[in-house]
């Protein structure tokens, strides 16, 4: 076991690293290092390492971790690794990775790169990769920040590649912040936390040969063996050669991290290469992979992901602010578990007249998975993703996007522009969104596009003036909505933009909030988690003035032919059953609406006042 500390001081360049008396001056001797179980880096609190980046090699064991962290005087600031575009590597999918296609090669800039690591723990750190531009407003490359040339940029990057399973990466109490990055570029390591698994080098499209020696080749017919691979009909690999593991993740936790201004994403956990072999990718003739899928039905075997997915993955207690895309996602997971964080003003660049040299992948919510199985979220809070109006093509709070099983409980919203909660397309299946509250959301409480079996129960639902229980420009899924709450809120409208309109950009001054009175603030492990959030399923009674409808008694017929009630509020107008839309409502409570839908037989109808 050996610690080695390290403080931005000018010291003997003699000095060992091996006391706080005779600390190395530079990340760069850590960088030179081969790190192994026990062994610790610690940063000095109060030091800057300006243009400075830890790429990190070695592995702990089981319960012996490497760990990275602070140390010093506790009143002074975090150690700061402000890495201002410099810590560049080339990142290499080994693969194509979906999309458009999506970008799966380039160089990256990444303050914290930890690359086939496993027991590996993080904490206490200060991160930054702001570009440095001239007068022009153009970086290094001669690029603006919204060319789609620009700089991917990472706080931290998590990478799998050659050593299979990476094991035990803990990533706690990081401030990570101004991490100015592509916009465009999803998958790529480019946001505040990337965690991604590339494909083996030996498996890659340019070690595979005719004979399938080095790698796989695609048969033509199931079961077909190429080397020691077998292959299904459509190319996709379902036997690997024992001498190359899959690189994948188990036992991921990021937790009580504060993440600002970072893109494109916030955090993102594991998107992974072996998406062709997931999503029963396509390959030709040569033995390279097509970049097209065969997502069946939606469903995934949970058998898949625990061999070429993440496992034992936990997002909890992390606040994202001003992500330039989406705030938190995990991909490609078994049973992921994300909880308590929040998410705010999420998808400031997807936006079209910022977001402008493309529109592929101009779209961002605030927190949701991607081809998972099981995933669950609870008691997390989404306020004001933006830009729903402004050309991003979602804007929801939450997503449950192609993926099997994904449940949403427990939760609140608010203010979000493109709505609540939406379904996203056929193969998402088997999703369930139950017990959660929002108040004030946008353009519509519920989106379906295309979705075979949203289940939306047991939910209340505020609706400000330019919020529908559906949204209806692209209502054309299948629903149950069940036993949910729907109340109007007649108010205007007020939208939480960071732009002054669709065509003014503004940038909000950087605000450098001390991390440890932030998260002391929010988060109290003394506190029971039902009172963590608030408004649970419940409506606060400030909500409502005195000229609120209130609840009536059930005998409110006197109001269906009425377009206001009493005391001049109007009553909302809406459509309950769109076009090509097949939704079924049953005894859901709906208050201050001119009607109810017609097969809801079991609906209380709340109207007007007792």
């Amino acid at each position: 076991m050996t610690i080695y500390y390290v403080a931005n001081t000018r010291s003997n360049g003699a000095a060992d690293g091996l006391s706080e008396q005779t600390p190395f001056s530079s990340l760069l001797r850590i960088n030179e290092l081969t790190l192994g179980p026990d062994d610790a880096v610690l940063l000095q609190r109060g030091s800057v390492f300006e243009n400075e980046f830890l790429h990190l090699h070695g592995s702990g064991s089981e319960g012996h971790p490497i760990r990275i962290s602070c140390y010093g005087d506790e009143s002074l600031p975090l150690p700061c690794i402000a890495v201002n575009g410099y810590g560049v590597w080339q990142q290499d999918y080994g693969a194509p990775i979906g999309g458009a296609p999506h970008k799966n090669s380039g160089p990256v800039s990444t303050a914290l790169l930890l690359m086939d690591m496993s027991y590996v723990e993080v904490s206490n750190l200060e991160i930054t990769n702001r570009r440095i531009e001239d007068d022009n407003g153009l970086d290094a490359q001669g690029c603006a920040f919204n060319s789609l040339a620009a700089m991917d940029r990472t706080g931290v990057a998590v990478i799998a590649q050659d050593a299979g399973t990476v094991n035990h990466i803990v990533l706690q109490q990081l401030n990570i912040h101004d991490v100015e990055g592509n916009i465009y570029n999803k998958h790529m390591a480019n946001g505040g936390i990337q965690i991604l698994a590339h494909m083996p080098t030996q498996l890659r499209d340019g070690a595979v040969n005719r004979s399938g020696r080095n790698g796989v080749k695609a048969g033509t017919k199931a079961g077909t063996k190429a080397g020691t691979a077998t292959v299904t009909k459509t190319g996709a690999l379902t036997k690997l050669p024992a001498e190359v593991p899959v690189s994948r993740f188990n036992d991921i936790r990021i937790t009580e991290c504060f993440v600002q201004r970072t893109r494109r994403w916030g955090i993102a956990v594991g998107y992974t290469a072996w998406l062709n072999v997931i999503d029963r990718g396509k390959r030709d003739a040569q033995g390279h992979w097509t970049n097209t899928f065969n997502y069946g039905d939606g469903s995934i075997a949970d058998a898949v992901l625990q061999q070429y997915g993440a496992t034992n993955v936990r997002i909890d207690h992390n606040i994202v602010e001003d992500a330039g895309g989406d705030a938190i996602t995990v991909m490609y997971a078994l049973k992921p578990y994300v909880d308590h964080n929040v998410s705010r003003r999420a998808a400031q660049y997807i936006r079209s007249d910022l977001y402008c040299e493309t529109t592929n992948d101009r779209v961002a919510a605030a927190i949701w998975p991607w081809r998972c199985k099981n995933a669950l979220f609870e008691y997390n809070e989404a306020y004001d993703t933006l830009n729903a109006d402004c050309g991003n093509g979602d804007g929801q709070a939450w997503d449950a996007d192609f993926g099997d099983g994904t449940l949403y409980r427990y939760n609140y919203s608010c203010g979000n522009s493109g709505g609540t909660v939406m379904f996203c397309e056929d193969k998402a299946v088997h999703s369930e969104f139950a017990y959660n509250t929002a108040v004030g959301d946008h353009m519509g409480a519920i989106d379906i596009p295309k979705n075979p079996d949203a289940w939306i129960h047991h939910n209340t639902f505020v609706l400000v003036e330019d919020c529908d229980p559906l949204r209806l420009d692209r209502a054309t899924g299948t629903a149950i909505v069940e036993h949910n709450s729907f109340i109007c809120d007649n108010s205007p409208a007020v939208r939480n933009d960071a732009y002054d309109d669709c065509d003014q950009y503004t940038n909000d001054p950087y605000v450098n909030e001390p991390y440890n009175e932030v998260q002391g603030e929010q988060y109290d492990e003394t506190q029971d988690d039902s009172n963590t959030l608030s408004n649970i399923n419940t409506i606060n009674s400030d909500i409502f003035d005195d000229t609120y409808p209130r609840a009536c008694d059930g005998n409110c017929t006197e109001y269906f032919d009425d377009t206001t009630v009493e005391g001049g509020i109007p009553l909302r107008t809406t459509c309950w059953h769109p076009e090509d839309s097949h939704v079924q409502w049953n005894a859901n409570i709906y208050v201050g609406f001119s009607d109810i839908p017609s097969d809801d037989c079991q609906a209380l109808p709340c109207f007007g006042r007792e």
